[in-house]
This record gives C-alpha cells, sequence and structure tokens, in this order.
C-alpha cells in the first residue's frame, strides 16, 4: 500500500480566505470535503491534515518571502499513485480560482 502526501494549494492565502468567507461558506466548505471523503473511502483510505499557510522560505544564505500556495494537506493510502490522481480529480478544492492539487508519494529509504 502506498503513502502520499496530498497539498492543497490555493492562490488565495488561508488567513485571508478564512477573514474574508463567512462562517456559512466555511461550514458548506467542510461539508464537501466530508461527502467527498465518504465518497473516495470506497476507493482509497484518505485522512485529512489540517489548514496550512506558508511562512518564511529559508535559504542557504538568506531568508525570503515564501510564494508556496500550500492551504491544506491531507494523506492518501492507495495501491497505486493512479488510485490517488483520479479521485482527486474531483475534490471540491479544485472549484476555487486558481486551486490546484500536489500529490506527492512517501517513499521508504532502503534500509530503514
Amino acid at each position: 500500500m502506498g503513502k502520499f502526501l496530498i497539498l492543497f494549494n490555493a492562490a488565495e492565502p488561508m488567513s485571508e480566505f478564512m477573514v474574508r468567507s463567512t462562517p456559512e461558506e466555511r461550514q458548506a466548505g467542510l461539508e464537501a470535503w466530508v461527502k467527498w471523503k465518504a465518497e473516495a473511502e470506497k476507493t482509497i483510505s484518505f485522512e485529512f491534515g489540517a489548514v496550512i499557510q506558508a511562512v518564511q522560505r529559508i535559504e542557504q544564505q538568506e531568508l525570503i518571502k515564501s510564494t508556496n500556495q500550500a492551504s491544506n494537506y491531507a494523506f492518501a493510502y492507495a495501491k497505486t499513485k493512479d488510485e490517488v490522481i483520479n479521485v482527486l480529480q474531483s475534490h471540491p478544492h479544485l472549484k476555487r480560482t486558481g486551486a490546484t492539487i500536489d500529490v506527492l508519494e512517501i517513499l521508504t529509504i532502503p534500509g530503514q
């Protein structure tokens, strides 16, 4: 069984979205995610993560503002990456303007 880190990316920082959106809009969004998860788990195992926002990018010689657009993360467990990708194509996050989803496979380090 493969393990995958899912990064939900948004053009609008989550701190701004949370201030701009109403409690009803946030609740409706959460309900859409829960409904999607129930359907997705017919194919893959999906574990909610949390809301996140980039703070800083650290480079070798300097600190710069991070341009990372990750807004949420989650974990998925499936036999293949294609199963995860296929299920995520219907995720409600993709209805947000400029939203994207990155799928990263968590690899096993040989010998560990």
